[in-house]
C-alpha cells in the first residue's frame, strides 16, 4: 500500500528546509500481505490490487511442473507452453 510519510528531519531553514522540504510527502510503498516497508521497488499482485514485497510476490505465484505437478523450489524450463521442473525436463530428454 502506498503512504505518503513525513521524512524531513526539519534542517535550519537556512539550509533551505521549509514547509516546500521534498521529504515531508515521500511515496512509501508498504506491502499488502505482510506489512513490511517495501524499500527497494515494489511489486504488483496479478490482479492489480495490492503492492506487494518481492517475498510475498513469489509466494502468491508459485510456479507448479505441468508434467508432475509438484512446486518448482528452483530453476523451471518451458517445453513450448509447458513449464517443467528441471527432473521433468531431464526424463523428456531421456527418452528422444
Amino acid at each position: 500500500m502506498l503512504r505518503y510519510e513525513n521524512h524531513c528531519v526539519g534542517c535550519a531553514s537556512s539550509l533551505g528546509c521549509s514547509s516546500t522540504c521534498r521529504l515531508r510527502h515521500l511515496p512509501v510503498y508498504y506491502c499488502d500481505d505482510c506489512g513490511d516497508l517495501i524499500e527497494e521497488g515494489h511489486f504488483t499482485s496479478p490482479d492489480g490490487e495490492k503492492d506487494l514485497c518481492l517475498d510475498c510476490l513469489m509466494e502468491e505465484n508459485k510456479l507448479v511442473c505441468d508434467n508432475c505437478g509438484k512446486e518448482i523450489d528452483g530453476e523451471a524450463f518451458r517445453d513450448g507452453s509447458d513449464v517443467l521442473c528441471l527432473e521433468c525436463l531431464c526424463e523428456f530428454y531421456k527418452k528422444r
